[in-house]
């Protein structure tokens, strides 16, 4: 029996706040990856926000930054180039 769950989420602004992160992602994502199930990601244009989803999905499960990198722009060459979008993945934390 596959483990899904569709959770929608729309921002409004290009502005991630890490309070609307932790607040409306977190839970619904790491339970289902924590019980081997799937997330699909995608926005408008497929490469920026996309890859940082990602990329914040992979910090969460204990990949460190310089991993996160190397494998997220190996299938998003675009990805964590924007500089708002690569300072948040840089300041981002794991959250407990």
């Amino acid at each position: 029996m596959r483990n899904e769950a569709k959770v929608s989420y729309i921002y409004l602004t290009k502005q991630l706040q890490h309070a609307e992160i932790k607040k409306h992602f977190w839970g619904h994502e790491s339970s289902i990856l924590n019980n081997q199930g799937a997330v699909a990601v995608h926005c408008k244009g497929g490469s920026g926000r996309t890859g940082l989803v990602i990329a914040l999905l992979l910090l969460q499960l204990g990949y460190n930054k310089s991993e996160v990198v190397e494998m997220v722009q190996a299938i998003r060459p675009k990805a964590l180039v924007n500089p708002s979008q690569k300072a948040f993945f840089e300041r981002f934390q794991p959250i407990a």
